[in-house]
């Protein structure tokens, strides 16, 4: 870093850069000449006087070796100070990118959340009490410490930078991230965004937040996995909540993993002792074994609600779980097929 940035000084100041050893050439010649020194003596007075050591071995006692003498005193603290200059920005600069995220993360199979909003935050939160690694784009750099709140270093990244950039959510490592949640706030920003993470992440799982809903075929059309509208979620659930208030409640309880219960996915994998059973069976397995509630079983990308008893489970189903804290471990270890 420090060569780097000697090297960029020196470039940005040629004429400075070229000055400094012309004219401690100049002096080590003004002093050889002048004090009749040999270009060996000369050389280790200026080094010398350069190093501030001042052996006295060799020092000028004419006029003119005095006044190279002067010159070479000044252009040693004249070096010594862009030398310090330059070791001053370089540690104010590293510390700049350290605090702005500039660096990047090496975060993989994580999550990327572009913008920083309500929205956004309560993913967050959400994210990290599921025990998954997050990566967050912010716009405002007075939103770094507060975010950096939430969780430690191992599993939060925060970076300062437009979402829609490529450079931008190349620092948050979007290439490698599992799903990536965009929540701007401004719904051509997150249009941006979703086609540029498009391009840098084929295969990751795109979740958006927008306002306007006549856009959802546009988002839709660009690949987005999912598309929500807080704004007519919200609406739901006031609505709900003004006549039947512990649905709403209860929609409450099990959105969140922070408190209370919560819904959960598994895939049934080849080796789970719950393929070939039917609904009605494993929901009584499950319901013994763990604890949980089966809800709902989706197949070939259909969701279906409290399915009869009679549906067959096989391989590559997700089932949804209603749990309660303690709950789910062994439920994963019945649709892995994996033992203790």
């Amino acid at each position: 870093m420090l060569c780097m940035r000697i090297g960029r000084f020196a470039h940005e100041h040629l004429r400075v850069a070229l000055l400094l050893p012309l004219v401690f050439v100049v002096c080590i010649l003004g002093f050889s000449l002048s004090e009749k020194a040999t270009i060996e003596e000369a050389l280790w007075w200026g080094l010398v006087t350069l190093s501030t050591v001042g052996y006295g071995d060799y020092y000028p006692q004419t006029t003119a070796g005095k006044v190279f003498g002067a010159l070479l005193i000044i252009f040693s603290l004249t070096f010594l100070g862009f030398v310090l200059g330059i070791i001053s920005d370089t540690v104010i600069e590293s510390n700049r990118r350290r605090i702005l995220g500039l660096g990047g993360t090496r975060f993989k199979d994580h999550v990327v959340v572009c913008g920083w909003t309500p929205v956004s935050r309560v993913a967050v939160e959400e994210l990290l009490a599921n025990n998954n690694r997050v990566a967050v784009i912010t716009q405002k750099e007075e939103d770094l410490n507060s975010i950096r709140l939430l969780g430690g270093p191992d599993q939060l990244f925060v970076t300062v930078g437009l979402p829609s950039e490529m450079k931008v959510l190349r620092l948050a490592n979007v290439q490698h991230a599992r799903a990536v949640i965009v929540a701007t706030g401004e719904d051509t920003q997150t249009l941006i965004a979703t086609l540029n993470i498009k391009k840098l992440n084929p295969d990751a799982r795109i979740v958006v937040s927008i306002d306007n809903e006549e856009l959802r075929k546009t988002f839709e059309a660009a690949g987005v996995s999912y598309i929500t509208s807080p704004n007519r979620f919200s609406g739901r659930l006031v609505a709900s909540a003004s006549f039947e208030p512990e649905v709403t409640r209860f929609v409450e309880d099990v959105t969140t993993r922070t408190f209370g219960s919560d819904l959960r996915q598994y895939r049934i994998e080849k080796n789970s002792v719950l393929c070939g059973l039917s609904f009605g069976e494993a929901l009584y397995r499950v319901r013994g074994e763990d604890g949980a509630t089966l809800v709902s079983v989706t197949k070939g990308g259909r969701t279906i609600i409290n399915p009869g008893d009679d549906l067959p489970l096989e391989e590559g189903d997700i089932l949804v779980a209603l749990c309660r804290t303690g709950q789910g471990e062994k439920l994963l270890r019945l649709t892995t097929g994996k033992r203790e």
